[in-house]
């Protein structure tokens, strides 16, 4: 996932976002709405447009609790920097939102994790 967001986030900067835009906004590719800011009302018909594109339910709550799990299963994972993407106050939270690596686990219960 890492290096799908560094070329989506290099791609931003060259087209010339500004460290303060949305670059996940719906609006930016809809004829129909030119908002600077989607709502949430919007955040919620995308996720129904896709879990039935996708036959599986999605919700922007799920999404935070995957994009948790998938930072802390990188090499260079920080709990820090995971607490403060998902703009929690308290790091027990971000502990909350990040899934057990049953992978890894599994590796260093048979001596093969480093």
């Amino acid at each position: 996932m890492m290096p799908h967001l560094v070329r989506v986030m290099d791609t931003a900067k060259k087209i010339g976002f500004s460290g303060t835009d949305q670059v996940f906004n719906i609006n930016r590719f809809s004829g129909r709405y030119k908002r600077e800011h989607m709502n949430s009302d919007q955040v919620e018909a995308m996720y129904k447009k896709l879990t039935n594109m996708t036959g599986t339910r999605m919700t922007p709550h799920r999404f935070r609790h995957t994009i948790a799990s998938e930072l802390m299963r990188q090499p260079e994972r920080n709990i820090h920097i995971t607490k403060n993407l998902l703009n929690h106050s308290n790091i027990a939270t971000t502990m909350e939102y990040i899934e057990p690596d049953y992978d890894l686990m599994r590796e260093v219960m048979n001596g093969r994790g480093q």
